[in-house]
């Protein structure tokens, strides 16, 4: 504001300069004029008129050439001041502009910084929202999720113990109950029961077990095809689930009694893929080597022509071959209880015959080295299942001398571990009776025979302390026996 007054003064200064000198300028052309006058009159250039008029005209004359100088510097003032004017107009209009803007500019920053703050904390408490809100969902989630797994958990304990209960019933019942084929069969279709693989599992194997178990009255009934349901049963679940070899064992041994009752190709084909499955799952599950062996037994014996039959024994031959290859000490003991309790079913009984007929050797070397397994567990562990199962063994082999041999180290070791007198007598006596039968036999061979198998034997660390003893009580005998043979002399 100081600024506009200042320029205001400074311009009124020169318009007072001006109309100060104004009238010298008008008195100027005044006296020329009258000088102008008064040489026409001298040079006789008038004409006479009354001094009145004269002055009239003179005066009139005069006045309209001052006043005609004033007008014009009347309206040259006038313009001087109108643009004098616009310019301090335009000035003022500009700077009021400048300052308007530089105001309005203020005004908008400072709006504009209390805008962002306010956006700031606008964004900060939308923010903080968005935490609260997103906590809040994680935490209601969490204790969803949490509650959801408490009711699933408590749910699938129930379920199991359900499905713990319906085993053990059909075991209990010997797998031949139809009523625990139906509890089982509905339990593992309901959609809302959740069980551990686990517990499935066990579930397949048990409807497995009672289809092959359950008489064929039932299945009869009910228009049941029995080796179809074993077969579905298997294809709905193996995809899904690592189901147990002897789930597969168990649907083999009904396709193998189907295939053997009606000779179809498929029975036999599906049977021998449960056995490999079985194998592959349990690689020394001596069972399914066994119902392999049954199965091409049966190709023999149905076999249309001799290549069929050489076929036939040719796989036989491959499978024991397997089995020799395999160092479990288990795989012989499980073939060899199959065929034992085969022998003894009417129909496999023949099949059985053929195998001791045309693989006795095979089946000699197979229990000699279950043999071996078995009288080892029996010096380490001193259970009489060992002991016994030994002593199956040899009455099936085909070799007398190893039978002999094996059962003189099984009876020396029952009495070198008897903690008692009388047991130490029982095992002596029945070290006897072999002897005895060994030298009332009059076999030189035979004797010749053990005695080579009892020093080979010694050979072995934890039968030599046996073959020692069993040399002692050899000699004690022929001491005491009234007959004497060559028998380990």
């Amino acid at each position: 504001m100081k600024k506009v007054i200042l320029i205001a003064f400074l311009l009124w200064l020169p318009m007072r300069g001006e109309a100060q000198s104004t009238p010298n300028i008008m008195v100027d052309p005044l006296a020329k004029r009258v000088d102008t006058l008064e040489h026409w009159v001298a040079e006789k250039n008038y004409t006479r008129i009354p001094i009145a008029d004269f002055e009239k005209i003179i005066d009139t004359k005069i006045s309209d050439q001052v006043y005609n100088s004033i007008y014009k510097w009347i309206a040259f003032l006038g313009g001087l001041i109108g643009l004098v004017g616009v310019f301090i107009g335009a000035y003022f209009k500009t700077q009021i502009k400048t300052d308007v803007e530089e105001a309005i500019k203020k005004v908008g920053a400072e709006q504009s910084n209390k805008i962002a703050e306010q956006d700031k904390k606008i964004e900060a408490l939308l923010k903080t929202q968005q935490n609260y809100e997103e906590q809040h969902r994680l935490f209601k989630s969490e204790a969803s999720t949490a509650i959801e797994e408490k009711i699933n958990s408590l749910m699938g304990f129930l379920w199991n113990n359900v499905a713990d209960a319906l085993t053990k019933k059909a075991a209990e019942e010997q797998y031949q109950k139809t009523d625990v084929i139906n509890d089982i069969e509905e339990f593992i279709a309901r959609k809302n029961v959740s069980l551990s693989n686990e517990r499935i599992v066990a579930l397949i194997d048990t409807l497995m077990r009672c289809y092959y178990h359950v008489s064929e009255d039932f299945f009869q009934r009910y228009r049941i095809d029995r080796y179809r349901k074993m077969i579905e049963l298997l294809n709905k679940y193996e995809k899904d689930f690592e189901l147990y070899p002897q789930t597969y064992a168990n649907a083999a041994i009904a396709l193998s009694n189907k295939y053997e009752l009606y000779g179809v190709k498929s029975d036999r084909d599906a049977c021998l893929d449960a056995c490999e499955k079985s194998i592959s799952r349990l690689q020394d599950y001596g069972l399914a080597y066994a119902i392999k062996m049954e199965i091409f037994l049966i190709d023999y014996v149905k076999a249309y022509d001799d290549q069929e039959k050489q076929n036939a024994i040719d796989a036989i031959r491959r499978t024991f071959k397997s089995i020799s290859n395999n160092n479990s000490s288990i795989i012989r003991d499980e073939l060899l209880e199959r065929f034992e309790v085969d022998d003894k079913v009417s129909w496999l009984h023949p099949y059985t015959l053929n195998l001791e007929k045309l693989f006795s050797q095979e089946m000699d070397e197979t229990r000699k080295v279950a043999i071996a397994n078995n009288l080892n567990k029996y010096e380490q562990y001193g259970k009489k299942k060992y002991q016994d199962r030994c002593i199956t063994l040899c009455n099936a082999l085909h070799d007398e001398y190893y039978s002999y041999t094996v059962k003189l180290e099984l009876y020396c070791i029952e009495y070198m571990r008897s903690p008692s007198e009388d047991d130490q007598q029982v095992a002596m006596i029945r070290i006897y009776d072999i002897l005895t039968v060994t030298i009332d036999s009059n076999s030189n061979e035979l004797a010749e025979d053990i005695r080579k198998k009892l020093q080979n034997d010694k050979e072995t660390d934890y039968l030599k302390k046996y073959i020692q003893k069993i040399e002692e009580i050899i000699e004690q005998f022929r001491m005491q026996s009234t007959q004497h043979t060559p028998l380990l002399h």
